[in-house]
This record gives structure tokens, C-alpha cells and sequence, in this order.
């Protein structure tokens, strides 16, 4: 019988249960499948309207807010800090870390609107004024990204940028 039990290692019996028969072996247990947290939240302006359409992302895992501006994100921890980001065309991107316990987080994420306006000539510089009325300056030389100085008209997107943006951007070259 030991002979038989290494040739049919795997049994049916009639009431559909699977069993191993290698040499006594008991069946070892399915391992038990990693908890995962869900972060959900609305993604509004700065008057609290909501915002339809916002990309939501936080770790590996995005999805996109509802016409009501409501979002749900699965598929994270299900403990511990997550960096949450929103982002939608003509606003400011939202940045927050979001602190799941027991699997489960809420979050409000307000972005802000940007503003695109055009200088007349990209050589003359001009004045901008951003979404929060503090009028930008520019003046030098605009450049494309092949490194070739543009002329005439350009379009120029202001935004407020948050110290941690700021501190992550790379640095500023003075190339004339």
C-alpha cells in the first residue's frame, strides 16, 4: 500500500473532498492572503466645489474622482503612512499622507486653479498675475526643449508651488 500512496498522491472521496496520501502528510494550509487598505475621500476647489474627473493616486495604485468628486483607492496597506496625490488638468496638483488604520483612511484633497496667459513677445518678457492676484515677472530668454530661443508669443502657466515642490524641482541654470 506505501507503493500505491507515492503513485496517487491525491485522492477524491465521494463527499468532494481533496486529501494528500504521501506517506501520512497532512495538507498544508493556504496561506492567508495580505490585508489591504482602502483610502476614500472627495477631491474639491478652493470654494469646496467638487471636482469630477481628478486622478487620485497613492502608491502603485490611482483611480479617478466621480462627478461628485468622491473617490475610493483599494488595493494599499492595510496599516501605516501613504503619500495620496491629486491631480487635474488647470489646478494645482494636492499632496497629503494619509494614515491607514485598520485598513481604512479618509482624505479631502483641495487643489487650487492655475492660470495660463500669453505674452505678447517671448524676447520683451512681460507681468503675469497668478490665481491668487501676485503679479509674476518675466524677463531673459525663453527656450524650447531643444534649447533654441523662442520668439514672439508664449503661453506661460502660473501656480502657487507648495516649499516641497519647490525643494524637490532641479535647480535653476543662469545659461545666457
Amino acid at each position: 500500500m506505501p507503493l500505491l500512496r507515492r503513485v496517487l498522491p491525491w485522492c477524491l472521496l465521494g463527499s468532494g473532498v481533496l486529501f494528500s496520501a504521501c506517506d501520512g502528510d497532512e495538507p498544508s494550509p493556504a496561506p492567508a492572503p495580505a490585508a489591504l487598505g482602502t483610502v476614500q475621500g472627495r477631491v474639491v476647489d478652493l470654494t469646496g466645489a467638487p471636482l469630477a474627473g481628478a486622478r487620485v493616486l497613492a502608491l502603485a495604485q490611482q483611480t479617478t474622482s466621480d462627478a461628485d468628486g468622491r473617490f475610493v483607492l483599494g488595493g494599499l496597506p492595510d496599516a501605516g503612512t501613504v503619500p495620496l496625490t491629486a491631480r487635474h488638468p488647470g489646478m494645482t496638483t494636492a499632496q497629503q499622507r494619509v494614515e491607514l488604520v485598520a485598513g481604512a483612511a479618509t482624505a479631502r484633497l483641495t487643489l487650487a486653479p492655475t492660470t495660463q496667459q500669453r505674452l505678447p513677445d517671448a524676447a520683451a518678457g512681460g507681468i503675469v498675475q497668478g490665481p491668487d492676484g501676485l503679479g509674476l515677472e518675466f524677463s531673459g530668454t525663453f527656450r524650447d526643449g531643444a534649447g533654441q530661443t523662442l520668439h514672439g508669443p508664449v503661453d506661460v502657466g502660473v501656480r502657487r508651488v507648495e516649499a516641497t515642490e519647490l525643494a524637490a524641482a532641479p535647480p535653476l541654470t543662469d545659461e545666457h
